[in-house]
């Protein structure tokens, strides 16, 4: 569990359920995710019992984040992989009420913290060029751009453009 003035992050429960179906089943929060909408909650069960799953790993590092005041689960951050040069690659998601609160930024700064703290020297994250929150999001936290990459993403059976940034231990 990480604490911050605002929020705590912890592990993921099976009481989480409604609160991910809520950003998960948005389509403007999924535009810019590689995973498609969730269309029941049966969507949502499924992989939410997957990540579950996955904490039986000592390696698996994922959090829901949850609002201190309320209790609420505001969106959830994770490592996403790890590149063929050891850097974990972390993402997020979030509900839609939450943005342009700036919860995420410091739901960022404080996965950052964490990684460096367990031994990551350099992180990765990715956005895709149209998703301007996400982008200023990476730049609050301290990310640096270094290049664009083009994917496949095939929830849309399309090409993306992505901005990749790193953040490296000083």
């Amino acid at each position: 569990m990480i604490e911050t003035e605002r929020l705590v992050l912890r592990k993921l429960k099976e009481s989480d359920l409604d609160y991910i179906y809520a950003w998960d089943s948005d389509e403007e929060v999924t535009r810019f995710v590689t995973f498609p909408v969730h269309k029941s909650k049966k969507d949502t069960e499924k992989i939410l019992d997957f990540w579950l799953s996955k904490y039986k790993a000592p390696d698996t590092i994922r959090f829901a984040i949850e609002i201190k005041e309320s209790s609420e689960v505001m969106g959830m951050i994770d490592v996403i992989g790890i590149t063929s040069e050891g850097y974990p690659e972390i993402g997020y998601a979030s509900a839609k009420k939450y943005w342009g609160k700036g919860y995420m930024t410091e739901a960022c700064k404080a996965m950052v913290n964490h990684m460096f703290e367990i031994g990551y020297r350099k992180i990765l994250i990715k956005a895709m060029i149209e998703n301007i929150g996400s982008n200023k999001v990476i730049e609050k936290t301290g990310f640096s751009f270094i290049k664009k990459e083009k994917v496949y993403l095939e929830k849309s059976d399309k090409n993306v453009t992505l901005n990749v940034y790193e953040i490296n231990k000083a």
